[in-house]
């Protein structure tokens, strides 16, 4: 399992764009630096945005999706 930080969020490079394609790709990025395939995402509020986003965008990425605490 792996806790991460969108983009401006605690520890996660900082930049002046915070559009949920970039949070996508940005994540989509960090699967590929760790080798992982097909994943399920759990996201609260924006994170669950950006993994509804992620799989919008990246279907075969996605294997499970759990969104908490955010409206479609």
């Amino acid at each position: 399992m792996f806790l991460v930080d969108l983009r401006n969020h605690g520890e996660s490079d900082h930049h002046d764009s915070m559009t949920y394609t970039d949070m996508a790709n940005d994540l989509m990025r960090f699967l590929d630096s760790r080798m992982l395939d097909k994943v399920t995402l759990i996201g609260h509020n924006i994170g669950a945005k950006t993994a509804l986003h992620a799989a919008s965008l990246f279907p075969n990425r996605v294997k499970g999706l759990i969104s908490l605490d955010t409206a479609p």
